[in-house]
């Protein structure tokens, strides 16, 4: 089995701080998909998040990884099908 190399969550830092309300759970979100793909040793180039409506749809924005909302992921996935 692959040796697996935990990255800092600071190769996932975005470019832009989350401007969410204090106490909204998509801070813990956005953590917790930081920590698991630290642990995962998934490098940003091979991390791709998609997010639904509302304020969450921001998230993509948070994560330095590529992302996409969901009506924009499933435009992309029917233009490559």
């Amino acid at each position: 089995m692959a040796t697996v190399v935990e990255l800092p969550l600071e190769t996932y830092k975005g470019r832009v701080n989350p401007d969410w309300c204090p106490g909204c759970g998509d801070f813990g979100v956005l953590r917790t998909l930081q920590r698991a793909a630290g642990k995962l040793g998934i490098h940003p180039k091979d991390l791709m998040v998609v997010s639904g409506i509302g304020c969450s749809s921001n998230l993509p924005g948070y994560i330095h990884a590529y992302g996409f909302t969901a009506c924009t992921a499933a435009l992309w996935r029917r233009l490559l099908a």
